[in-house]
């Protein structure tokens, strides 16, 4: 008997996962999104980092008394 082919679709945009490329993923997108998914939180972690530094806390005996 054959094995039957089971097509596998990416869960977001829906094109189909060749056998190849997805031993090579962990989930179940395709290289395009999980790379645009990686890029994402790559760019928002940035600008986290960037926000932690423009906005610092100023303590109490920091501030000038007039």
């Amino acid at each position: 008997m054959k094995k039957v082919h089971k097509n596998v679709y990416c869960s977001r945009c829906g094109d189909e996962i060749s056998a190849d490329e997805l031993k090579l993923l962990s989930g179940t997108t395709c290289a395009l999104c999980s790379h645009m998914q990686h890029e994402s939180l790559q760019i928002r972690r940035h600008k986290l980092d960037v926000l932690k530094h423009v906005f610092t806390v100023i303590q109490p005996g920091m501030v000038n008394q007039r």
